[in-house]
């Protein structure tokens, strides 16, 4: 009784924005595919009542939208490439539905990044080099498809070798390098 006499009582609408927006930022943070349409659909109610909320000037809904920029900007900026090693190489195993990049880092560890129709897997891990073979150090990928070992031949990077020694190319078969700072 007390509680409710101090605090005034929100509208309904802001009720719904505060809901909606705390259920942006929760599907913000878990990447799966249910998520992505929650977080369109609660994104595009959250933006309408952002719009009622400024044109009628609500403090509340004003500082929660401030708030929530502010948490999904400091996660942006965190997670962005500013405190990491820089990449040293980069290549890209591209498929009908979905892609790989190999991300070689300065400081000896490595980044896969499995790109699919329904959302993304990072696998992490430090590598080491010798000769033009990289080896990864801990498993590069969720199965074998990517041995521990890899080939640098020219442009490409080398998962397999037929029986005669010559490099298995083509669709689906080798990582196209893209930035090669190695050399």
């Amino acid at each position: 009784m007390l509680l409710n006499k101090r605090m005034p009582r929100l509208p309904q609408l802001e009720i719904a924005f505060l809901t909606l927006g705390s259920i942006s930022l929760l599907c913000y943070f878990i990447d799966t595919f249910i998520s992505t349409l929650v977080l369109l659909f609660s994104g595009i109610a959250f933006l309408l009542i952002l719009v009622w909320i400024i044109t009628y000037k609500r403090k509340v809904g004003l500082w929660f939208t401030l708030l929530l920029c502010l948490i999904v900007g400091i996660h942006q900026f965190i997670h962005s490439e500013f405190y990491k090693s820089p990449i040293v190489l980069s290549a890209i195993l591209d498929d009908d539905r979905s892609y790989l990049e190999l991300r070689l880092r300065k400081n000896n560890t490595f980044e896969m990044i499995s790109n699919y129709m329904f959302g993304e897997d990072i696998y992490e891990g430090e590598y080491k080099l010798s000769g033009n073979k990289i080896i990864f150090l801990q498993k590069p990928y969720d199965n074998d498809f990517i041995p521990d070992t890899v080939y640098i031949i020219h442009d490409k990077i080398i998962l397999r070798f037929y029986e005669n020694g010559e490099p298995v190319t083509g669709f689906s078969a080798d990582f196209d390098i893209k930035i090669n700072k190695l050399k």
